[in-house]
This record gives C-alpha cells, structure tokens and sequence, in this order.
C-alpha cells in the first residue's frame, strides 16, 4: 500500500515541478501513439500531459481521493481513463500497453512488493514495451541527511539496477538533479529538440574559483531508468526548462528567505554572543567562589576523614559490645528457660501449698473445736479441783473421817450389807432423793 506523497499543482513547489515534468516530458517521447499507464497517477497532471501525444492513457492509484479528482479534472479528456488499483495487483490482462510510467512512487511500498510491483508491470506490457521509473538513491539521501518519512524501502542505485534486471534484460539508467542551465540551441527548432546532436558540457566552479569539467553525475539525488525487453535507441540525456519567471523567482525568494535567516541566525548568534560574555564572566566569580567552597570543603574532608576513622574504630568497637550483647542475650535466654522451669516447679509447690493451707484449715478447725472442748474440759476440771478443795477440806475434817470410817464400814461385808438394805429403804421411804 502506497504512503501518500504527492505533488499538486494547486500550490506548486517550482523546484519540484521541474523534477516532475522533465521525467513526464521525457514520457510524453515515448508514448505518441502508443497505450500508456501511469503507475501513482496521483492528480492526474502528468497523465493528461502524456495523453496529448499518447493514443490513450490509463492513469491508476490507490486513492480514491486522488481518482476522485482526476476523474472531476479531467471529465472531458477522451483519451484518459482513471482507475483505483495498487501496482502490485494491476487490473488489466497481459500485453495491455505499450507503456508503463511508474515516477517516485516504488519507493512507497516494502522490498517484497516493490518485486511483486515490478512483475505486474512487465506483465501488462507487450513484449516490445517500456517502462520508464524513477527512485530516489538511498546513499545520496543518507549523505545530505534526508530523512523522508513516507518512503518505507528506499534503494541504491546498485539495487535498483539489480531488482529492475530480475524483470528487463536492458536497463539504462540514468541521473537526475536541478542545476543552474545556460541553454542554447537551433532557432529552427520549435522548442524541442530530437537529441541527436545535442552537445553537453558541465563544469564545476571550485572554492579557489578555479574551473574544472565535470566527469561524472553519480552524486545526484534521483536515478531514473527505461527498462525494455529488447534493444531499443535511448537518449545521451534529457534537459527540461521552464522559462516562466516562477521557478527562477521562488528560487530567489527562497534564497533570500535564507539569507534573512542567515541575517536573523547572526544577530541571534551576537547576541548570544554577548550573553555567552557575560556568562562567562558570571563563570569566571562564580569559580573563584566554588575555588574557595573547594579549600573550605577539603578541609571539611580532613575533618570527616578523621571523624570517618573515629567512626570506623567506634563501629569495631561496636561490634565487640554486638558480640558481647548477643553472648549475652544467648545466656539470658538460657537463664529465661532456667527460670521458666522454676516458674513451672514453683506452680507445683504452689498448688502443693494450696492443698497443705486447706489441710491446715481443716486441721485449724479440728483445733479450734478440740480448744473448745478442752475449755469445756478445763471449766469441768476447775469445777473438780474446786469441789476437790471443798473434799479435801471436807477430808481433814472430823466430819469427814467420820465420813471415811462411815464409808469404810459400808463396804465391810456384813455391815455394809445391813447398812445398804437400810439406805435402800429409807431411799423407797423418800422418792426422787438422788444419792
């Protein structure tokens, strides 16, 4: 698929309508009589020039924008028909015309097309037809730092010649370029001449202001070629002028256009001249005063050189205090499961405790009860030692050994027993007397 890149005419760059109408007037040679087919016809121009000597004319482009136009442009032209195609996959059967013109537009499409291109083009021709095409040289552009962003497989002048020889066994090519022309020839001529006896000199003007003949045009930027399948009779060159006033007065204007650039750069370049001046004197202060930010900064370095030293010695001195922290911790930790055993032993005693103190209680109560019974006890026996005091008193009376010797007859066997039978009676004599 075809990049648009295309020459108009409705704002006309004069430099390349003089590229563009030489390679179509060198076409318009070729083509009288004959059926031609303009390969990128783009607007149409070139192909209504070729058709005012060409028995018909078939102008072919991808752009339907581009056919559209033409077909508007050039409705009452008989011998001119337009048609949406691309150049790889050309619309027509083999041996359809006698001419095939395809100018700065190879270039717009991949390697592999531009083959596939290049075979549909010998296929529409008839055996003894020609193509002529054109193509910029890749090398010169890469010299003068073109860079054109809509040729997506540009070549050089040698694999131009090699792809174009896969095709036609006779390729001649040629060079074109714009240069300053001083022309002359027959005032019998119209205009034209059949280039037969044409003599070309070209000189070259060097920076001493010495001249030389120019040998060569292999420095130029197009490279235009007539391929055919037989021998045929070609031209030495081809000039192509325009003697309007145009070309000539845009060149001027573009050069003066330069020159007020060039004027305007100057002024610009003083003035940043100037400014650079100052700079460089604002530089020439300011070192003297990084000059001096340096001495104080290299004594600054000493300073934390020697700082970095201490920081140093400090940091291996730190790493011993590391050392030491971490045998400590690792003993801590031991200590910690020490101390976690003892917790665990001490929770043992703990509840060994706890059941000892509820023992204890039980214990503490059986005490206190036994304490109680024990004063009961005490009040019992303070009750019987006084009663004791009272018998032994009773004891040391006579009452009382007459008491004893009375209880000692009572147990004698014979006397006890009347003594006994008597009480008995005396006790049935005197109910609820107790003893």
């Amino acid at each position: 698929m075809i990049i648009h890149e295309r020459f108009t005419l409705s704002d006309i760059d004069w430099p390349e309508f003089l590229f563009h109408m030489q390679r179509y007037a060198l076409a318009q040679r070729f083509a009288r009589g004959l059926q031609v087919l303009d390969c990128a016809c783009g607007e149409g121009y070139g192909t209504a020039y070729i058709a005012q000597e060409a028995v018909h004319v078939t102008g072919l482009d991808i752009s339907i924008e581009a056919i559209t136009q033409c077909r508007e442009t050039f409705i009452g032209v008989d011998n001119i028909d337009f048609q949406i195609a691309d150049m790889a996959h050309i619309p027509f059967p083999e041996a359809s015309f006698d001419l095939v013109v395809c100018f700065e537009a190879i270039e717009h499409i991949d390697a592999d097309k531009q083959d596939r291109a290049l075979a549909e083009m010998r296929r529409v021709l008839k055996p003894e037809g020609i193509l002529l095409i054109s193509t910029p040289d890749r090398l010169v552009g890469e010299k003068r730092g073109y860079a054109n962003p809509f040729h997506v497989a540009e070549m050089t002048i040698t694999e131009f010649s090699e792809k174009l020889g896969r095709h036609f066994p006779h390729v001649a090519l040629y060079s074109q370029e714009l240069n300053m022309v001083s022309a002359m020839w027959s005032l019998d001529t119209n205009g034209q001449s059949e280039g037969i006896g044409e003599w070309i000199d070209q000189t070259i003007l060097e920076a001493d202001r010495s001249l030389r003949p120019m040998a060569g045009n292999n420095a130029f930027y197009y490279v235009f070629a007539i391929c055919s399948s037989n021998p045929i009779t070609l031209p030495h060159a081809h000039y192509f002028s325009s003697y309007r006033r145009e070309p000539a007065q845009q060149l001027w204007n573009r050069i003066d256009a330069a020159e007020q650039r060039l004027q305007q750069e100057v002024v610009e370049l003083q003035r940043q001249l100037v400014a650079a001046d100052e700079r460089a004197a604002n530089a020439d202060q300011t070192a003297s005063r990084l000059r001096e930010q340096f001495l104080i900064a290299e004594k600054n370095n000493t300073m934390l050189a020697r700082e970095i030293v201490a920081l140093e010695r400090n940091r291996a001195e730190l790493g011993e205090v590391r050392q030491q922290l971490d045998a400590t911790c690792a003993e801590l930790g031991e200590v910690r499961q020490q101390l976690d055993a003892t917790c665990a032993e001490l929770g043992e005693v703990r509840q060994q405790l706890d059941a000892t103190c509820a023992e204890l209680g039980e214990v503490r109560q059986q005490f206190d009860a036994t304490c109680a019974e024990l004063g009961e006890v005490r009040q019992q026996l303070d009750a019987a030692r006084d009663r004791l005091q009272v018998t032994e008193a009773f004891y040391g009376s006579r009452v009382g050994r007459l008491a004893r010797r009375y209880y000692a007859i009572y147990d004698t066997p014979l006397i006890g027993a009347v003594m006994r039978a008597m009480r008995a009676v005396v006790r049935t004599l005197r109910p609820g007397h107790a003893r």
